[in-house]
């Protein structure tokens, strides 16, 4: 029954608000920064019109954004499996 409270820990340390590690942030955080970056893009479009530095930045913000989702994804659906493979030894 250790394993898979192992893995159990595991999927709430992935899963939590804050990060224990530089590397691993929550999904929310990306997408928070994201959001306020659009914000900011628009009422610099709003006021200044739209610029090829504005187009460009808007889209390596979200492609940058996009990449930490998914990576965030990848731990944690990687956490959920180990904890179902430990799971099924036990059960």
């Amino acid at each position: 029954m250790e394993g898979p409270l192992k893995e159990l820990a595991k999927l709430e340390k992935l899963t939590a608000k804050t990060a224990a590690k530089g590397k691993t942030t929550a999904t929310n955080d990306p997408l928070d920064s994201l959001l306020q970056f659009l914000r900011q893009a628009k009422d610099s479009v709003e006021n200044d019109g739209v610029s090829e530095e504005v187009v460009a930045e808007l889209v390596q913000a979200v492609e940058s954004r996009k990449k930490e989702v998914d990576d965030r994804q990848k731990e944690w659906y990687g956490a959920l499996a180990r904890l179902g493979k430990s799971l099924d030894k036990v059960g």
